[in-house]
């Protein structure tokens, strides 16, 4: 009908002020130009129907429901997720990973994780750093066995053989320092059902002396074998030669 209003949709994009970004806690942050920031609610669909801004521009989009949580979309096509945030009085911007191989609900979580390491003085960026160089658990094996194993024990290959057969496949691209208990008493398990109990017996004793030596060596901190019980016991020096499955999973 002529002359009657039409309602349309605007989608307002706000440029980030030079003095106060979109949440009012990065004053003095420089924004690039070519670059502009907007808030959304996050879900799988919004997510999805977020296109490429035209060249040169990014366009960071911000979650509702996680302040700092972020969506960079570039001109090329490419979508990151980001996360913004303060630590030690210094401004961060972390990017978490490509939209297409993280889902919405994963990042998320990397975001939060990140803004509560800030919370408390870790730098989310230099932990992404140290995690991207600290060593899987394959190469931890080939260290062991290259360094300590073949040098000083007659059964090394024995020791080689049960790690690379048994808990390499599985964990091996795992960082070593991710590793748990729960990791290990799965694998061993499935040995112990082909069946094959001293094959899981020796497995652990190997994969106990794998992380002892970690430790002893500064690679790693922790050894995700050794329970509180077990390391009574191993004070103890009442270590069981032959563990049933009730007493290997009390041990992990």
């Amino acid at each position: 009908m002529a002359g009657s209003p039409v309602a349309i949709p605007l989608l307002l994009f706000h440029s980030v002020s030079p003095s106060r970004n979109l949440f009012g806690t990065y004053r003095g942050a420089a924004v690039p130009r070519g670059r502009i920031s907007c808030r959304i609610h996050f879900t799988d669909r919004t997510v999805k129907a977020i296109k490429p801004p035209p060249a040169p521009l990014q366009i960071d989009y911000y979650d509702e429901s996680l302040p700092g949580f972020g969506l960079r979309a570039s001109y090329n096509g490419r979508k990151a997720w980001i996360v913004l945030c303060r630590c030690g009085g210094v401004k961060r911007r972390l990017t978490l990973g490509r939209v297409d191989l993280i889902p919405l609900v994963e990042a998320r979580e990397l975001a939060r994780q990140a803004l509560k390491d800030a919370a408390v003085g870790i730098d989310p960026a230099a932990k992404k750093k140290a995690d991207r160089g600290a060593l899987t658990f394959k190469r931890l094996v080939e260290r062991y066995v290259a360094e300590y194993a073949k040098p000083n024990k007659r059964s090394w290959k024995k020791d080689q053989r049960l790690l690379t057969v048994n808990l390499v496949p599985e964990l091996g691209r795992k960082k070593a320092h991710d590793i748990t208990r729960a990791d290990l008493r799965t694998e061993l398990s499935k040995i112990k059902g082909r069946p094959a109990p001293i094959e899981s017996n020796r497995t652990f004793e190997v994969v106990r002396k794998l992380f002892n030596w970690a430790i002893e060596e500064e690679i790693l901190t922790a050894n995700p074998v050794e329970s509180s019980r077990s390391r009574r016991m191993s004070r103890a020096g009442n270590v069981p030669s032959c563990l049933t499955r009730s007493r290997l999973s009390g041990m992990l």
